[in-house]
């Protein structure tokens, strides 16, 4: 991700940001939610909300964090390819 112009590094950074604070509040709904599935829908925050929200935006960080790792160890076996050539 070093060679990337700064603008779209920049974007990267936007949208890691935007997933991880969407997760997290996807979280924390969902773990504030009581009573979902037996038709008394009742929202409760509590702590369970903000480690679901911590949780949430720790998976969505997560989640882009893998999809970089992959592309790098794409990239890499590429070069390696091309080099043994």
């Amino acid at each position: 991700m070093a060679d990337q112009p700064r603008h779209e590094r920049t974007l990267v950074k936007v949208i890691v940001f935007s997933t991880a604070l969407s997760f997290g509040c996807l979280g924390g709904v969902m773990a504030s939610l009581k009573g979902f599935f037996h038709g008394d829908v009742s929202f409760h925050f509590s702590s369970g909300s903000i480690l679901g929200f911590v949780l949430g935006v720790f998976a969505g960080w997560l989640f882009w964090k893998a999809v970089f790792w992959m592309q790098k160890k794409d990239e890499s076996a590429h070069v390696s390819e091309g080099s043994a050539r």
